[in-house]
């Protein structure tokens, strides 16, 4: 049976994230935004992405340096993706314009891939730089056959975009004769896009749009921003709603903590082990190395503990008070979304204060005990930095051999057994011998 399920998106034009990093990385920390997008990041090299949200994302992003774009300033834009659901950067989807294009694949019992593309149109648009975008946006349409949306600054506020009906969510374009609207609105129709962004700012302008071959996108003005708003760019909460099959809960199970493993013990228990006994009535060779795998696992069950993986939903300096208010927080925000009931609304900016002041309470006093403990273990430092860049020893996120891409640890594995398969030369099945010293290090 289907369920309705979605992705919830925010949107903000930042106008500069340098001098904001710790202020967004917070927010993003007590946020529950599947997708994160940025434009006018303002970045460059000097900022790594592990600095700018919580580690709970996959960011990938282009900065204005890496684009034809004139002015070395500027510019910007960003894709963070919860590191639960699938992602991947799609580079040569990318013009020398500035656009970020990020495939998302929801995987369950059904899969659906949809791609995302993020822009930024600076001032004042030409219609060299428009048709330039607009003709790459179509040459991947006609090469993607799935869903597609389409976010950023356009800076095309001169026109006007009004809803036939309440119960239609995509608005109509009014207003648009010249030949900037002229070839816009055309480029819509053509690639039968619709607009869903309906939040003008103060100027009574819409100029962050959102185009989709999606039917299904509400969107609102966002009640909590991560950051200061620009009043020319309100911030956006974006509910993408997917009809598909019940998405699969990925388990953390208990897994070998090989660092504490009683080495003395495995030692003793593999000199024990007459291998020439135990081996030799395999005359597979497929067979011989089962049984070997079948000892080994033995050994291993009985000399090496197991561990649980840490939780990493929330930060190691997170409370427990605060991860209750958090808590409390996402429940008021679900019955304000619902109801919209203005006791609600009091209640939510209430909670949201409560939110934010004991986020900057416990970050402050985690500083401070990282502060101490470097005065008297130097290490500590680099396990901050390790901490706070989100370092791990997880698959990456793309491995490639020749001209096949993975991107899930199932297929990154398949991907190493083709390789070592396409090396592996079989010997003789026959009787295999097994020198007396086979393990001599283990003794």
């Amino acid at each position: 049976m289907h369920i309705s399920s979605k992705f919830r998106i925010y949107y903000q034009n930042f106008r500069g994230l340098k001098t904001k990093t710790k202020e967004i990385r917070l927010s993003s920390m007590t946020s529950c935004f599947d997708i994160i997008i940025g434009t006018e990041t303002w970045l460059d090299d000097s900022v790594h992405d592990k600095e700018l949200l919580s580690n709970k994302y996959n960011v990938y992003r282009r900065d204005r340096s890496s684009t034809s774009t004139s002015g070395k300033t500027g510019g910007g834009v960003l894709f963070a993706v919860s590191k639960n659901i699938c992602s991947k950067r799609v580079e040569h989807f990318e013009s020398s314009m500035e656009d970020l294009w990020v495939s998302v694949k929801c995987e369950g019992q059904e899969s659906k891939e949809i791609l995302f593309c993020v822009l930024y149109l600076p001032p004042p648009v030409s219609s060299a730089s428009l048709d330039l975008m607009l003709e790459n946006i179509s040459h991947v349409m006609q090469s993607h056959a799935g869903d597609i949306i389409i976010l950023g600054d356009f800076n095309l506020g001169f026109i006007d975009w009004k809803r036939d009906t309440s119960d239609i969510l995509a608005l109509t374009p009014c207003n648009y004769n010249c030949n900037l609207g002229r070839n816009f609105v055309d480029f819509m129709s053509f690639n039968s896009l619709s607009q869903f962004n309906y939040v003008k700012n103060h100027n009574n302008r819409i100029l962050d749009l959102v185009l989709s071959t999606c039917e299904d996108i509400s969107i609102e003005e966002s009640i909590k921003p991560l950051s200061k708003i620009d009043l020319h760019h309100p911030a956006l909460d974006i509910d993408l709603k997917l009809n598909k099959r019940l998405l699969t809960i990925r388990k953390q199970f208990a897994s070998y903590n090989f660092r504490k493993a009683d080495y003395t013990l495995v030692n003793a228990k593999l000199c024990q082990i007459d291998w020439e006994l135990e081996l030799s009535p395999f005359k597979d060779v497929d067979m011989a190395v089962a049984k070997f795998y079948d000892i080994l696992e033995i050994i291993i069950q009985s000399t090496v503990p197991k561990t649980k993986p840490r939780n990493l939903k929330y930060p190691s300096w997170f409370t427990r008070n605060l991860i209750k208010l958090f808590a409390e927080r996402n429940k008021i925000l679900k019955r304000y979304k619902l109801y919209k009931n203005p006791r609600d609304q009091l209640e939510l900016q209430l909670s949201n204060d409560r939110v934010e002041s004991l986020t900057a309470s416990c970050y402050r006093k985690h500083i401070l005990s990282t502060e101490e403990s470097v005065l008297k273990n130097p290490k500590k430092f680099w396990s901050f930095v390790k901490d706070h860049r989100g370092e791990s020893s997880d698959l990456p996120r793309e491995m490639f051999l020749n001209n096949k891409t993975a991107n899930t640890g199932e297929d990154i594995c398949n991907l190493f057994a083709s390789q070592f398969a396409s090396v592996y030369s079989p010997h003789d099945q026959g009787r295999i011998p097994y020198p007396a010293d086979c393990f001599p290090q283990f003794c």
